[in-house]
């Protein structure tokens, strides 16, 4: 017998839902996924000037992960004080981008997992830049409205104020108060809220602040244990 189903956003419940509909709703749960908070400050030496704005995007370079827009932005911003740095993708994916790149954006390509928080640390802002559509898999499927991106709960553990992609699944995480939501394809929003961070640094500190704050209280790895454990603790109790 199954004891519950966890899906890691609401928008992939309704989506199970959808094709499910008689499926009991008290064996599924939301449990979104989570993240370790960095373990000290330690960071990069990533070449910062003190009168710009360096901001960082963590991850892949697969179709919808959002690298080809990040492009975009930096090129309508190579006079604005805002410097790029992506940390990801492989030599080859690299190569293929390196025909038309602004030059205020640094690739450092794949680094250990266990190293990110120190370039994380580094960046005075992260950036989510997902796509309505994504592709991943062997089968391509699109998992645009479904996914929980890792990265976005690490941004959050480091304290780190975040523009990210205006997403269903992304709004379950984060709001105005914790983020700066955007629509994802649209570059001079993203500029916009770019600007609006290099410009005040108290509120990128608050962002900041208040994104830890929403971490610890909801998105540990201790957090979702104890849910998840009360859940079905509850549904033992039940069938007795």
């Amino acid at each position: 017998m199954i004891a519950g189903i966890v899906t890691i956003s609401e928008t992939l419940r309704n989506a199970f839902l959808s094709y499910c509909p008689d499926f009991p709703q008290e064996k599924l749960i939301v449990a979104h996924d989570a993240a370790s908070e960095p373990f000290n400050k330690e960071q990069l030496d990533i070449g910062k000037r003190k009168n710009r704005l360096h901001v960082g995007y963590v991850g892949s370079f697969k179709p919808g992960k959002g690298i080809e827009h990040i492009i975009k932005v930096a090129a309508i911003t190579t006079n604005s004080r805002i410097a790029f740095h992506v940390v990801g993708g492989s030599p080859g994916d690299i190569r293929s981008l390196r025909l038309a790149l602004p030059n205020n954006i640094t690739f450092y390509g794949q680094v250990p997992h266990k190293d990110v928080f120190k370039y994380v640390n580094a960046f005075d802002v992260c950036l989510l830049p997902n796509q309505f559509s994504m592709r991943t898999g062997r089968q391509s499927r699109d998992i645009g409205q479904f996914t929980s991106p890792l990265k976005l709960f690490e941004y959050m553990a480091a304290g780190k104020p975040i523009i990210a992609s205006q997403l269903p699944s992304i709004q379950e995480v984060v709001n105005n108060e914790t983020a700066l939501l955007v629509e994802p394809d649209d570059p001079e929003e993203w500029k916009s809220a770019l600007i609006t961070l290099r410009d005040n640094k108290e509120f990128r500190t608050a962002l900041g602040r208040r994104a830890k704050t929403e971490h610890r209280a909801k998105f540990t790895w201790d957090a979702r244990a104890t849910r998840l454990s009360t859940w079905l603790q509850g549904d033992v109790s039940r069938q007795h």
